[in-house]
């Protein structure tokens, strides 16, 4: 017969999300021990998961005599994702009952929006259509499109390059998961454009826009008929 009586949860447990990858969390020893405290088991998996998944492999902390405070940092953990965190401490009689909190990592950067493409409406314009990134690490609130113009100019049977950048911001509805267009007009005749469309989210502790990945198109216009 077992007399010895596992511990009750951690106290004061609580996680402050650091950035998009990483969560600081702290706990206390609990209340009631019912006897030595070994180790605390700290747990982190999505929020569908119970804690006590056996297939959830557990961080071992091992217990210091006389220490009541603990803490330790998350890090590698998925940008903008909802973790359910769970502590325990252990004893000889076995593991205690779970403290838990849920949290939501920042926002990332997004991957590219899908389906770029860009069509001429006539000689000197072009529409943009585009979809929602595959995968969005956080609330997509609207996208930067740069287009940067290289003309080509034939001087004395040299090619000449010269550089120019436009830079416009669309703002949506957030998450607004809809196919997007943008019809640019002005350009040059006989020029090299590269289109490029990054969709943004903002995160507290970003002083502005958090940019993801690009999508990329090139066309080149026609030369003028003059």
């Amino acid at each position: 017969m077992n007399f010895f009586t596992a511990p009750e949860a951690p106290s004061n447990f609580t996680a402050s999300v650091l950035n998009s990858t990483a969560i600081f969390v702290s706990w206390r020893s609990p209340l009631v021990t019912n006897g030595i405290i070994l180790s605390y088991a700290l747990i982190h998996t999505n929020t569908s998961e119970d804690c006590d998944d056996d297939t959830i492999t557990p961080i071992n902390i091992t217990a210091i005599p006389g220490q009541i405070g603990y803490n330790t940092t998350l890090t590698g953990l998925l940008p903008y994702t909802a973790y359910k965190l769970c502590v325990q401490a252990r004893t000889a009689a076995g593991p205690g009952n779970f403290s838990l909190v849920t949290v939501t990592t920042y926002p990332g950067s997004s991957t590219p929006p899908t389906n770029l493409n860009v069509t001429f409406v006539n000689s000197t314009s072009v529409e943009l259509r585009w979809g929602y990134p595959e995968t969005p690490r956080g609330p997509i609130q609207g996208y930067l499109i740069t287009h940067n113009a290289s003309l080509m100019e034939n001087v004395e049977n040299t090619i000449i390059l010269t550089n120019s950048t436009v830079v416009v911001n669309i703002t949506i509805s957030t998450n607004d998961k809809g196919t997007q267009s943008y019809t640019i007009s002005g350009l040059m005749a006989y020029t090299t454009y590269f289109f490029s469309v990054r969709a943004y989210s903002y995160h507290p502790g970003n002083d502005g826009p958090l940019y993801g990945d690009a999508a990329v198109q090139m066309i080149t216009t026609a030369e003028s008929c003059e």
